[in-house]
């Protein structure tokens, strides 16, 4: 009778393994758990918003299956890192000091950046496209973001974050 409950139980717990795990956001914030569709995108991160005299800055990134064909802002650069495949848009309101897309590596303890694809400084009004992918575990691109406080956030692009 045991063997019949516990079989039972191995089942059940077997089958909720398996189930389909959804997009979440990065490591750095809590995020929508609605699954991506090729058209559509999900809110991946967002920074707090620094108000000024002429309004306030902050950046919004969203993840998309496809290319995205229309972007917040006209002007648009793209950072192509040595994994691809998926889509993030990082839509940049107002002003930003320092944004960059770098390769990393983890050696046991920590990430080391190993590379870095694009960095660009001084940046206003701007969306960018990283074309990546996005890992489970450890990321293999991170983003840093430089604030016109001169406080840095780190973005790491991965499939799941706690």
């Amino acid at each position: 009778m045991w063997i019949r409950r516990f079989s039972f139980l191995l089942a059940i717990l077997l089958l909720a393994s398996c189930s389909k795990k959804p997009l979440t956001g990065p490591r750095t914030t809590e995020s929508s758990t609605t699954q991506a569709k090729p058209d559509s995108s999900i809110v991946y991160f967002e920074s707090e918003a620094i108000p000024t005299a002429e309004g306030e800055n902050k950046v919004i990134a969203h993840r998309y299956a496809t290319l995205p064909e229309k972007h917040m802002f006209d002007t648009t650069f793209l950072s192509t890192g040595d994994m691809r495949g998926e889509f993030i848009v990082f839509d940049i309101i107002g002003k930003l000091r320092g944004f960059k897309h770098s390769a990393v590596e983890w050696d046991g303890e920590k990430l080391i950046e190993k590379k870095s694809y694009n960095e660009y400084s001084d940046i206003e009004n701007v969306s960018i496209i990283i074309d990546s992918y996005f890992t489970e575990g450890s990321p293999n691109d991170i983003i840093k973001i430089l604030d016109t406080r001169g406080k840095e956030l780190i973005v790491e692009l991965v499939e799941k974050g706690q």
